[in-house]
């Protein structure tokens, strides 16, 4: 069993949809007649399936939210989410923290029907939804989707430019077995030489697959050839030449914090590439 969606009644129907459009989800399909009303059936971008329906009948006269309190939605960023309200017109409640922290947030706003929304921050290795770890009790999520929530934030954050990420999720006594460099400012070190050689770079990423405090991450790195710094690159002259770079990572999480790394990649792939210059391919012997 499992809850399938919230049906919330609605004075005006086009104003709700474009209420909720705005602040995020998406219409799926219509059902214009049906004994309760129309209804307009609506998901969040990452969701499978329909989880609001928007009940409107008029001949059933005001609506009144009556018993229901509040409806949650999970974000990323709550304070992107309240800036991307505020640019479609939403009025939102200034963002707080349940528990003081500064990665656990909260803010309030209100539909045009004065149901109560809540939008909700999870700290980073928190599971997608609420657990009894949450209310006191022992946490009942999967390991390997924590683990997999901590991955899944860091590209997340390094995909928006965010610097203070590394620190957030990487221990600071993160092991590397996939180059020299060690500790969280080794990984630094390394994604600056990276993208000093090839950047601005964008990931492309295939699969996420969680199993216990181990996740699998499946990349292609695009990019320009512009340095050679990083050893791999050492005696290849820069060609400008568009590259792709694809590997996997293997990472270890523990209490919410990367601690372990190893990686398989297409180093000649990249070299191949790299030591292409106008049009000629240099061998990479």
């Amino acid at each position: 069993m499992r809850t399938l969606h919230v049906g919330l009644r609605v004075s005006d129907r086009a104003r709700s949809v474009a209420y909720y459009t705005s602040l995020g989800y998406q219409v799926v399909g219509e059902v214009p007649d049906t004994p309760i009303g129309h209804l307009t059936m609506l998901k969040l971008p990452r969701e499978p399936f329909v989880s609001l329906e928007l009940v409107h009948d008029p001949s059933r006269g005001e609506v009144e939210p009556g018993g229901f309190n509040h409806l949650v939605i999970a974000v990323d960023d709550v304070r992107a989410a309240v800036g991307h309200c505020a640019d479609g017109g939403i009025e939102t409640e200034a963002p707080t923290s349940p528990d003081g922290s500064s990665t656990f947030w909260t803010a309030m706003l209100t539909d045009p029907d004065g149901y109560r929304i809540e939008l909700v921050q999870w700290p980073p290795g928190h599971p997608e939804g609420m657990t009894a770890g949450d209310l006191g009790g022992p946490d009942d999520a999967p390991k390997e989707g924590r683990a997999r929530d901590v991955v899944a934030e860091m590209f997340r954050r390094q995909q928006a430019g965010d610097d203070t990420v590394l620190d957030d999720l990487v221990a600071a006594d993160f092991v590397n077995h996939a180059a020299g460099p060690q500790g969280r400012e080794g990984l630094r070190d390394i994604l600056r030489a990276i993208d000093v050689d090839l950047g601005p770079v964008s990931l492309e990423q295939h699969h996420l697959v969680g199993e216990g405090d181990l996740v699998a991450q499946h990349l292609t790195l695009h990019g320009t050839h512009r340095a050679s710094t990083m050893p791999l690159l050492s005696g290849t002259e820069a060609s400008g030449t568009r590259v792709t770079w694809t590997f996997i990572h293997l990472w270890r999480v523990a209490d919410g914090m990367i601690v372990e790394h190893w990686a398989c990649r297409d180093d000649m792939g990249l070299l191949v590439q790299a030591r292409e210059t106008s049009g000629d391919r240099q061998s990479p012997s």
